[in-house]
C-alpha cells in the first residue's frame, strides 16, 4: 500500500516505482555459472558442450555466438543490438524444438528460452513474449525432479515472469505466486550458493511488492530485513550492488510514508544516490534509477519546500527520459515522473510553460501505457489532476470534462479492495466538486460527498491519506450546508475537520489549509473549535518551514502560505472567545519564524545527557553557521535528536511550542504591548505581569485601511534616506516631504489612538513607570511607538516575539570579561566613496569613555573591511558599528551594513558563530526596518543581530544624522559604564532614553531623534 503526500505527488511512488529486479542479469546468472566451468569459459565451447552430437544447432556458430552475447553481456557491456537479441530467440527456439522432451537438457533449454523471451520482453513490452516466458518457465519447474540442483534457479526465474506479469496486469494472484515460487527458491538454495543473495534479493522484492498490495506492514518489514541483510552482504564491487542500493531504497521510501520519519526519507536518498554512483553510463538500468533518484527528491521537496530539491527532481527525471530509447516499455514511467516533477514546480512558480509541460508529459505517459497495465489507473489519474489544474487556470470548460473523464476511467479500472482506490476516489470527488463550483449542479456535490465517503471508508486508521480524504468530505460537507441549511452537514464537517487531525499526514500544506477552513467554519457554528483548529493550523509550521531549509525557502513559503494574515485572524478570533492565553501562544508561533529557528538552534537544556547535548549543539551550530555539505540529512538528525531528547524525564516539551504558563514569565521585568492589525478590528493584549491575566485594549479609533495609508505615507516621507546622512542633507530632505506626513502629527495620533488607551490600562493596574515593550504585528511595524510617548514616563524596547525575550535573558551569565569592538566606516570605498565625517570622532569618544576600564578594539577607516569585522563580532561581548546600511525589501536576508570595501549582509551575520555577544549599537540607518511584506518576521538588522546571539541592540528606523552619531553615543556610553561594576546590556535602554531625551532638550527636529529605538532585554 503506497501513502502519498499530496494529490500533486500521489503516484512519485508508486508501484511502478519499485525497484524490480533487473530479470536479465538475474536469470542469465545461473546461465553463467553453468558456462564458467568449461575450457576458456567460451561461449562456443560452452555451445558445443551443450548440443547434442547431430543436433542441427551445431553448424550455426553464428547464432550460438548472438545467443550466448545476449544472455552474458549484461555483466560487461550488454548489447544494443535488437538483431543478436533476435537472432538469440530464433536459435533458441530452434535448440528447444529439436531437443527431445525426455532428454535431461530439455528444461534447461526451456529455462533459456524463456530468458531471451524476457529479454525481449523488457525491450519491446510485447505481452506475448512475457506469457511465452512464464509458460516455459512453467514447464522447466514441471520437468525438474526434486532435489534437482537447478530447480531452485528455475523457481526463481518463474518467480520473476510471474512478478514482471503482476506488474503489467496488476492481478494479485500473480504477485501471490511470484512470492511463493521466490520462497521455494530460497528454501531450496543451499548457504554459501554464488545465486543465494539473488534469490533473496528478489523475494524481499516480491515481499514489496505485495506490502504495495496489502499495507500489511509484517511484509513491509520482512523485504526491508532481507534488503538490508543482502546490500550489507554485497561486496562494493559487486555487478548487482547499485540494483540492490535502488530496491531498498524504494522500501525506504514505502516505510517513509508509512511512518513520516524523516530518518527513512533520508536513507531512501542515500540508497538512491549511491545505485546511481555505481552504475556506468550506457548501462540500460542508469534511466530507472535516475529516475528513482528524482522521485526521492520530489518527496523530499514536498515535504521541505527545498528548492534545489525540487531542481535535483527534475534534472534526474529528465536525464531518466533522456536515455530511454523510444518503444521502451519503461519509457512512460518515466515520463510520468517527469510530468509529476513539472507539475511541482508549477505549483510553486505558477508558471503556465510548467503546467503545460506536465499536462504533455502525463499525456505522452497515458498513451505509451498499454491498456490492462498495472500503472494505468494512476497515470490516468494524475493526468486528471493536470486537467484540472489548466481548467482552474484557462477556465475551459473542456479541461474540467477532460479531468473528469480521466478520473471516472482511473477508478473503473480499479477492482475493489486495491489499495489506491481510496485516493482515486478522492481524486474523483475533487474533479466533481470543482464542476459543482462551475455549474451549481448539486448532483454534481452529491456524487463528490459518496466518492469522498467512499474513500474514507477504504482506508484504514492510521493511513497517511485518510487525513485528506476526511478535510476533503468535510469542505464537501460544508458546501452542501450552504445549500440544505441542515445542521447535521455543517456538524458532520466539522466532526471530519477534527478527526483529520488526530491522524499522521505527510501532507504538511494541505493540512495547513484545512486546518484554517476549519477555524473559519467554526467560527460561524461552533466557537469552541476555533482555537483546536489554529492550533492545529499553528502547529504545522516546523514541518512547514523546515530548519534543514536555506532561509530563502522559509521566507518564500511563508509568503505563500501568508502566515502573517493566518496569524492575525487567529489572535483575533481567539480575542473575540475572550481566550487571550491562546492569542498569545498562537502569537508567538507565527512571528518571526526564521529568528525563532535560529534561537532555538542555540537552545540547550542542562537536564539534557552530556553527550545528547554535545550532539545537538553540533548539529544545530552546522545548520545555524551553514557549514554542513548536506542540510536535510543534518536536519533529520538533529530532529531524531530532539526526539529521543523529549523521552527523558521533564524535557517532554522540549523546543516545542512555549505555553502560556512559560510565555508569561517575560513580562516580569516589565508589561509586554502586543498590537495586533485585522481587517475586523485593531487590538492591543497587554502581559501585565507572570501572576495577572492578559488584558485586552480595544483599539476602536484604529482601522488596517488607516494603519496602511499611514504606513505608505510614512515610507515616502523617510524615502531617500537610504544612508547616514548630516544634518544638511536631512533638512533639506524633510523640507521636500514635509507636505507628505507631518511626523509631530503622526506621533499625536499615534499618542491619542494607541499608546494612551494602553497607558491608561496601564495606570488602572498600578504601573506607571519602568520598563516595557512593544510586540507589534502586522501594519503596527511601521510605527514608531516608542515615540509617541510625551511624558517620556517609560523605558521603551521592542521584541519580534515574547520567546526571543525568554531565550536573552537566561542565555548566559554577565560575568565573563567584557571586550568592546568599535567599528567605524569613515567611507565605502576609495575618493571617500559615502563619507561619514563624524564617524571618526564618535569612535574617538566611546573609546575615551571605555578605555581605561575595558579593553577596546578598534576597527576604523580602511581597517574596518568584510573580513577583519566578522572576526571582531566573534571576539568581542559589546560592538559599536558605525557606518552605511541598507534593508532590501525585496531579498531581506540580504541587507547589509556597508563597510570599506564591501558589504555584510544580514544572512552572512547569522551564520558568524557570536559566543561573546551581549550588546550592539547599529549606529547606521535603517538597522531595523523590516521587510515590507512579511511584516511580522521583523527580517531587519537590529533583529539579525538578536537572533545571531545579542541580547539588546540599539538600531534605527530610518536614516540617522551623521552629526548625531558621537551625541547619542557619548551619551549612551557614558550612562552604561558611569559606575564601578561590570555594565549589563539590560541597561542599554535606558541609556538610549537619556540619550533621546538630549537630543530633544538640544532642539532637534522630530525627524532626527524618532527612529533611534532598543531591541531585546
Amino acid at each position: 500500500m503506497v501513502t502519498t503526500t499530496t494529490e500533486a505527488n500521489e503516484t512519485l511512488a508508486s508501484r511502478s516505482e519499485r525497484n524490480m529486479p533487473e530479470v536479465s542479469a538475474e536469470i542469465t546468472e545461473n546461465i553463467k555459472s553453468e558456462m564458467d566451468p568449461h575450457v576458456g569459459g567460451s561461449p562456443q565451447n560452452f555451445a558445443v558442450a551443450q548440443t547434442p552430437k547431430g543436433h542441427p544447432g551445431l553448424p550455426l556458430p553464428g547464432h550460438l555466438l548472438a545467443l550466448f552475447k545476449s544472455l552474458t553481456d549484461p555483466y560487461w557491456k550488454r548489447s544494443d543490438n535488437l538483431e543478436d537479441l533476435e537472432a538469440a530467440l530464433d536459435f533458441q527456439k530452434a535448440a528447444v524444438a529439436r531437443i527431445p522432451k525426455d532428454q535431461p537438457q530439455f528444461a534447461g533449454q526451456l529455462q533459456k528460452l524463456a530468458v531471451v523471451l524476457t529479454d525481449r520482453y523488457q525491450r519491446l513490452g510485447n505481452l506475448e513474449d512475457l506469457e511465452a516466458a512464464l509458460e516455459n518457465n512453467k514447464a522447466a519447474v514441471a520437468q525438474t525432479p526434486k532435489g534437482h540442483p537447478d530447480l531452485a534457479g528455475r523457481l526463481h526465474n518463474l518467480g520473476i515472469s510471474f512478478d514482471l506479469r503482476y506488474q503489467r496486469s496488476g492481478n494479485f494472484e500473480d504477485s501471490e505466486a511470484a512470492l511463493e515460487n521466490q520462497k521455494a527458491a530460497v528454501a531450496q538454495t543451499p548457504k554459501g550458493h554464488p545465486n543465494l543473495a539473488e534469490r533473496l534479493h528478489n523475494l524481499a522484492v516480491c515481499f514489496g511488492v505485495r506490502y504495495e498490495r496489502s499495507g500489511n506492514l509484517e511484509d513491509l518489514e520482512a523485504a526491508l530485513e532481507n534488503s538490508k541483510a543482502i546490500v550489507a552482504q554485497t561486496p562494493e564491487d559487486h555487478r548487482d550492488l547499485a540494483g540492490r542500493l535502488r530496491n531498498l531504497a524504494v522500501l525506504f521510501i514505502y516505510q517513509y510514508q508509512r511512518s513520516g520519519n524523516l530518518e527513512d526519507l533520508e536513507a531512501a536518498l542515500e540508497n538512491n544516490k549511491a545505485a546511481v554512483a555505481q552504475t556506468p553510463k550506457g548501462h540500460p538500468d542508469l534511466a530507472r534509477r535516475l529516475g528513482s533518484l528524482g522521485v526521492s527528491f520530489g518527496i523530499r521537496y514536498e515535504r521541505s519546500g527545498n528548492l534545489k530539491d525540487l531542481e535535483a527532481a527534475l534534472e534526474n527525471n529528465k536525464a531518466a527520459v533522456a536515455q530511454t530509447p523510444k518503444g521502451h516499455p519503461n519509457l512512460a514511467e518515466h515520463l510520468h515522473h517527469l510530468g509529476m516533477s513539472f507539475k511541482l514546480r508549477y505549483q510553486r512558480s505558477g508558471n503556465f510553460e510548467d503546467l503545460e509541460a506536465a499536462l504533455e508529459h502525463k499525456k505522452a505517459a497515458v498513451a505509451q501505457t498499454p491498456e490492462g497495465h498495472s500503472q494505468l489507473a494512476g497515470r490516468l489519474q494524475v493526468l486528471a489532476v493536470s486537467f484540472r489544474d489548466q481548467y482552474q487556470r484557462s477556465g475551459n470548460l473542456e479541461d474540467l470534462e477532460a479531468a473528469l473523464e480521466n478520473d471516472k476511467a482511473a477508478v473503473a479500472q480499479t477492482p475493489k479492495g486495491h489499495p489506491d482506490l481510496a485516493r482515486l476516489l478522492h481524486s474523483l470527488a475533487s474533479s466533481l466538486r470543482v464542476r459543482y463550483q462551475q455549474s451549481g449542479n448539486l448532483k454534481d456535490l452529491e456524487a463528490a460527498i459518496e466518492n469522498n465517503k467512499a474513500a474514507v471508508a477504504q482506508t484504514p486508521k492510521g493511513h497517511p491519506g485518510l487525513a485528506r480524504w476526511l478535510q476533503s468530505l468535510a469542505i464537501c460537507l460544508s458546501d452542501q450546508y450552504e445549500n440544505s441549511g441542515d445542521a447535521q452537514d455543517i456538524e458532520n464537517a466539522l466532526s471530519h475537520f477534527s478527526a483529520s487531525f488526530t491522524t499522521p499526514t505527510l501532507d504538511f500544506l494541505n493540512a495547513w489549509t484545512a486546518a484554517l477552513q476549519w477555524a473559519s467554519l467554526a467560527a460561524l457554528h461552533d466557537p469552541m473549535q476555533v482555537v483546536p483548529a489554529y492550533s492545529a493550523a499553528f502547529h504545522l509550521l516546523p514541518d512547514l518551514l523546515w530548519i534543514g531549509n536555506p532561509i530563502s525557502d522559509r521566507q518564500d513559503r511563508n509568503r505563500s502560505m501568508n502566515i502573517p494574515k493566518a496569524t492575525s485572524d487567529a489572535v483575533r478570533a481567539c480575542i473575540n472567545l475572550s481566550n487571550l492565553k491562546s492569542a498569545i501562544e498562537i502569537l508567538d508561533q507565527g512571528l518571526a519564524t526564521t529568528f525563532q529557528q535560529l534561537l532555538q538552534l542555540k537552545t540547550t537544556a542542562d537536564a539534557i545527557p552530556p553527550r545528547d547535548a554535545a550532539q545537538l549543539e553540533l548539529l544545530s551550530m552546522e545548520l545555524y553557521n551553514g557549514s554542513f555539505k548536506d542540510p536535510q540529512r543534518t536536519s533529520t538528525e538533529r530532529s531524531t535528536l530532539i526526539t529521543k531528547i523529549r523521552q527523558l524525564p521533564g524535557l517532554e516539551n522540549f523546543l516545542l511550542p512555549r505555553p502560556y504558563e512559560d510565555l508569561c514569565q517575560v513580562s516580569q521585568h516589565g508589561p509586554i504591548l502586543i498590537l495586533n492589525s485585522h481587517r475586523d478590528h485593531c487590538d492591543a493584549v497587554i502581559l501585565l505581569r507572570p501572576t495577572s491575566d492578559p488584558l485586552h485594549i480595544p483599539l476602536s479609533d484604529v482601522s488596517i485601511d488607516m494603519l496602511q495609508k499611514i504606513k505608505l505615507n510614512l515610507r515616502d516621507t523617510i524615502k531617500g534616506r537610504n544612508f547616514r546622512m548630516t544634518e544638511g542633507e536631512i533638512s533639506r530632505l524633510a523640507g521636500r516631504r514635509e507636505r507628505k506626513l507631518n511626523i509631530k502629527e503622526l506621533l499625536n495620533w499615534i499618542w491619542t489612538c494607541i499608546v494612551n488607551p494602553i497607558y491608561i490600562a496601564l495606570e488602572t493596574n498600578s504601573v506607571t513607570s519602568g520598563r516595557l515593550w512593544w510586540c507589534p504585528t502586522g501594519d503596527f511595524t511601521a510605527l514608531p511607538l516608542h515615540a509617541a510617548d510625551p511624558t517620556d514616563r517609560f523605558i521603551q524596547s521592542y521584541t519580534a516575539t515574547l520567546g526571543a525575550l525568554l531565550e536573552g535573558t537566561p542565555r548566559r551569565g554577565s560575568d565573563h570579561a567584557l571586550r568592546v569592538g568599535i567599528i567605524g566606516v569613515t567611507h565605502t570605498g576609495p575618493e571617500g566613496a559615502q563619507a561619514l565625517p563624524s564617524v571618526q570622532s564618535e569612535a574617538a569618544k566611546i573609546a575615551s569613555i571605555i578605555s581605561d576600564k575595558y579593553e577596546v578594539q578598534s576597527l576604523i577607516g580602511e581597517k574596518a573591511t568584510v573580513d577583519p569585522v566578522r572576526q571582531q563580532l566573534k571576539d568581542c561581548t559589546w560592538i559599536h558599528l558605525a557606518c552605511h546600511a541598507s534593508q532590501n525589501l525585496t531579498d531581506p536576508p540580504k541587507s547589509c551594513l556597508q563597510l570599506y570595501g564591501g558589504t555584510l549582509d544580514l544572512e552572512t551575520i547569522l551564520k558568524t558563530p557570536l559566543p561573546h555577544a551581549e550588546f550592539v549599537f547599529l549606529a547606521g540607518c535603517e538597522t531595523a526596518k523590516g521587510d515590507g511584506v512579511l511584516v511580522n518576521e521583523s527580517f531587519h538588522l537590529g533583529s539579525a543581530f538578536i537572533a545571531a546571539g545579542f541580547q539588546g541592540a540599539i538600531a534605527t528606523m530610518w536614516s540617522m544624522c551623521d552629526e548625531d552619531g558621537p551625541v547619542v553615543t557619548e551619551v549612551v556610553y557614558g550612562h552604561l559604564f558611569s559606575g564601578d561594576k561590570r555594565p549589563q546590556a539590560s541597561n542599554a535602554a535606558h541609556a538610549l532614553q537619556l540619550a533621546v531625551k538630549h537630543l530633544r532638550e538640544e532642539g532637534v527636529p522630530y525627524e532626527r531623534w524618532v527612529p533611534f529605538i532598543h531591541i531585546g532585554i
